[in-house]
């Protein structure tokens, strides 16, 4: 219409007739209760502030030109007027707002700053809860009032402040309190509160209000509680004025109540730890920098004597070990603790009343933000464990010492039972009946049965004393399993194939064979005992510097309950096992106890009724000690190094199997063997090592023999070294022409070799007397031995004791000592201490029942020459071994 026509253009306006208000846009209307049909006159003006027009006055009449421009101008004067009384009035009303609006933000902000003026002034959680619920309950005049605190580890609602109602533990998703917790957002609620509760989907906990206002309490973007006030009287009594007031105390208590719980939370550790300290079996001492006392508990009171008062302020070492014996050493630990920050020890202190207590002191500096501060010690009175602890070693050494003498005892019957059975069985061959030769095998077969239990029983004795040596070497692993497996071919049943499966090249090894050969027999003789058909095979890999050897069957195989039991002690599958298949539970116990010690481990794994596989992990190296390890080398020239006194053969063949060969010969008749595969590192070797003799081959490729035997015989430094040529060229003129010793053709018949070696020696043994002493309380040795020796070049001397021992040998000093060690008036370390003393230097082979330790192989090192059980004297066994030591002795020109 025609105001809007003013307020666009901002112009007055004057129409005389109702066309011309229509042409203009004006609706052509009536006015109310009049008999005109149309206004036809019309005159109006816009209202205008701050220069825009915002509405329009106008005046209007039925009659055709019934204003002119005067009235125009007038109309236009009082709008104006009207204009400038309206925007006064405007001014007046936003003022008196804006007034109104400050006194309620003043309100507001003297009611947070004596709610928070009251908190600054509470540390105590209860006291600052209920400080705020009741600011909250006087400044909002509400019925009901709660502060709402979230448990996060058990989710559980807690109210520790209510007025005007009861709330019990909520659990978190119940109730309005859990809606502002979890969406973290304030909730006013003022009209129909049942409606609202209904479309949130939240039952009605505790009595029924009819406003609510609920604010989030949060800190670091997490909600952990509530204030509300409520209203049970009235609707619409909050407003959002009060919604920002509520939120900005909420804001500024979630800090003082953050900062009152992890107060209240120290103040619950102080406590806790002040217990813990003062109720503390331990003696707890809290020292400065310089050593002085600054705490000292109950506990240490009681260990040490002194009081609280008399402790602090002293220096610990003053107090505790006042004794000169241990003020130093204290002084010096005290200082390095205190350099080192930390401290660990058991050392002996001093009481008030100066006795002396064995304590075990712990220590570590404080440190409290990064700073270190005091330091803490903690005493314990292991008084009562170092007297358990001596008893415990006392025990252990009377332990080893029983059965020491045990295995004394029991080896000495056997070593009779085996030594005469045998003597019985070689004699009567011929004449007894072959039943009674059955019986007397019986008889062997058992005592050696009986012997193998106490060797074992000793065995782990020995590794659990940490008494069990290791005498680790560098060897071929082929070898070792070839002959392992060699041995256990006479114990597989019928119908059963023992393979090795070995890669074409194994790095050398670095272990003591003797317990690698002990664990692997142990192992096939289990799985040959328990193979009835099928195959056994060992394989061996390394990877990772580690050595894997599996030891698989197609045996009756193990259940997985029995699998963790059968390395115990005393322990097989199951009790049937034991009954059909003997045995005494100890060989995989103590294989798995030699292979730890080796560094290693031994592990199985097993389908019952299918077979099992055992796998012996070592590493390739055993780790020496640091002062031996650096001696040792696990290159082929550690291989080559002689490692004993024998006499030294060195093989020159390019076939390996002639050096096993000489090896399994001659290292049983006191020689050690060396083997190299060509000329040129025959002659290195030749040079260097100095070997007793040399075996050499004609047909090598690259240098033959023949001109290997001309360098060698050229060298001056190599020329008086021995060599017997060993071929299948048949040329003997020339080989001794060159300068051999002996020339044996290939192959070679059973003893050649030492037959050449003996010649060499230049001793015939037929026509040699050896004196043998044989020193032993039990008479049955002396005889034995005798009967043993029977068509031998010994003769037989015997002295019960070591010193009749000592009177025979000043008489007529024999060639060879056999010597017990066990005897009463002069035992057999005695013996040789006399022995020494007089500078008598015979060869002493040691035959004891006796378990050796650490300490007595020590004495005997250097002294004797060989040491040999009492396991029933094998004569072949024995006549070895006292042929070694005869040549032995003779191949260096001396006594041993």
């Amino acid at each position: 219409g025609l105001v809007e026509v003013i307020i666009e253009s901002g112009q007055p306006v004057l129409f005389n007739t109702a066309q011309e208000s229509a042409e203009a846009g004006a609706f052509l209307i009536a006015s109310p209760g009049s008999d005109k049909d149309l206004n036809e006159a019309f005159i109006g003006v816009p209202i205008f502030r701050e220069g825009k027009a915002i509405g329009a006055t106008s005046v209007q009449s039925y009659q055709q030109y019934a204003f002119n421009r005067n009235d125009l101008s007038l109309l236009q004067t009082l709008t104006n007027s009207m204009s400038v009384a309206l925007e006064r009035a405007r001014l007046f009303d936003e003022t008196q707002h804006l007034l109104q609006e400050t006194e309620q933000h003043a309100a507001e902000l003297s009611t947070i700053n004596t709610v928070s003026q009251a908190l600054i002034a509470k540390s105590d959680l209860d006291a600052l809860i209920n400080l705020i619920g009741e600011q909250m309950r006087q400044t909002f005049s509400a019925d009901i009032v709660y502060v709402a605190l979230l448990d996060r580890l058990t989710n559980v609602i807690q109210f520790p402040y209510t007025y005007g109602d009861r709330f019990d533990p909520l659990p978190l998703g119940e109730g309005l309190t859990s809606k502002i917790l979890q969406s973290g957002e304030a909730l006013l609620i003022n009209r129909e509160m049942e409606k609202r509760r209904t479309e949130l989907g939240i039952t009605q906990v505790g009595v029924g209000a009819r406003s609510y206002l609920g604010v989030p309490i949060q800190r670091g973007g997490q909600t952990f509680g509530v204030i509300s006030v409520q209203s049970t009287q009235e609707e619409g009594r909050f407003n959002e004025s009060d919604l920002r007031l509520l939120s900005t105390i909420a804001a500024n208590v979630s800090t003082v109540i953050r900062n009152a719980q992890l107060f209240d939370e120290i103040k619950h550790q102080k406590q806790y730890y002040e217990t813990v300290i003062e109720n503390s079996p331990a003696a707890i001492v809290l020292l400065d920098k310089e050593a002085a006392v600054t705490g000292w508990n109950p506990a240490a009171e009681k260990l040490f004597g002194y009081t609280e008062a008399e402790a602090l302020g002293e220096n610990i070492d003053n107090l505790v070990a006042n004794a000169d014996s241990l003020h130093a050493e204290a002084v010096r630990y005290s200082q390095k603790a205190l350099a080192d920050k930390q401290v660990h020890l058991l050392a002996r202190r001093t009481r008030k009343d100066g006795s002396m207590v064995d304590v075990e002191v712990s220590g570590v500096p404080i440190q409290i933000e990064g700073q270190e501060g005091e330091f803490i010690a903690i005493y314990h009175d292991v008084s009562e464990l170092q007297r358990a602890r001596e008893a415990a070693e006392q025990a252990n050494q009377a332990k080893s010492a029983f059965l020491a003498n045990m295995s004394h005892e029991l080896r000495t019957p056997l070593n009779a039972i085996l030594g005469f059975t045998r003597i019985v069985k070689r004699k009567g061959a011929e004449i007894l009946p072959e039943k009674q030769i059955e019986n007397l095998d019986k008889v062997l077969l058992s005592a050696d049965h009986l012997l193998g239990l106490i060797n074992s029983v000793l065995d782990i004795s020995k590794i659990e004393a940490g008494r069990m040596d290791v005498r680790a070497a560098a060897f071929e692993l082929p070898s070792i399993i070839n002959l392992v497996v060699e041995t256990s071919q006479t114990l597989m049943r019928e119908g059963v194939k023992l393979e090795a499966d070995l890669p074409a090249e194994f790095p050398l090894v670095f272990t003591d064979q003797d317990k690698l050969k002990q664990i692997l027999i142990n192992l096939l003789s289990n799985a040959a005992k328990f193979t009835h058909q099928g195959k056994i095979t060992i394989a061996a890999r390394e990877a990772s510097d580690m050595l894997y050897i599996d030891v698989s069957d197609t045996g009756i195989g193990i259940s997985e309950e029995a699998l963790e039991r059968i390395f115990e002690e005393f322990q097989q599958a199951d009790s049937s096992t034991t009954r059909v298949y003997g045995g005494t539970g100890l060989g995989l116990s103590i294989s798995r106890r030699l292979a730890r010690l080796l560094g290693g481990n031994l592990a199985a794994c097993s389908i019952e009724g299918e077979g099992s596989t055992f796998t012996l992990t070592l590493p390739l190296r055993y780790k020496l000690a640091p002062t031996d390890e650096g001696s040792v080398s696990a290159s082929a020239e550690a291989l080559q190094a002689p490692t004993t006194d024998l006499p030294l053969i060195l093989s020159i063949d390019d076939d390996p199997n002639v050096h096993e060969l000489l090896k399994e010969n001659l290292g049983e008749r006191g020689y050690q063997v060396i083997g190299v595969c060509s000329g040129d590192e025959g002659i290195r070797l030749a040079r260097e090592l100095l070997p007793f003799a040399i075996t050499l081959d004609i047909m090598m490729p690259g240098k033959d023999g023949w001109q290997v035997l001309h360098e060698l015989k050229d060298d001056p430094a190599t020329r008086a070294i021995p060599v017997i040529l060993i071929t299948i060229v048949d040329k003997q003129t020339l080989g001794y022409q060159l300068g051999a010793a002996d020339y044996l053709v290939k192959p070679l018949e059973e003893g050649a070799v030492l037959s050449a070696l003996q010649h060499i020696l230049g001793h015939d043994r037929g026509d040699t007397h050896i004196h043998l002493l044989v020193v032993d309380d039990d008479p049955n040795i002396s005889e034995m031995v005798g009967q043993l020796l029977e068509a031998t070049p010994y003769q037989i001397e015997g002295a019960p004791d070591g010193r009749s021992a000592l009177e025979a040998i000043r008489r007529h000093p024999p060639d060879v000592i056999l010597l017990d060690l066990m005897m009463p008036n002069m035992d057999g370390f005695a013996l040789i201490e006399s022995l020494r003393e007089e500078d008598l230097r015979i060869p002493i082979i040691v035959l004891t029942a006796k378990t050796l330790t650490a300490a007595e192989l020590d004495i005997l090192e250097g002294s004797v020459a060989q040491i040999i059980q009492k396991n029933g004297l094998e004569p072949e066994k024995l006549l070895t071994q006292l042929q070694t030591t005869v040549e032995q002795l003779r191949g260096r020109g001396t006594h041993a």
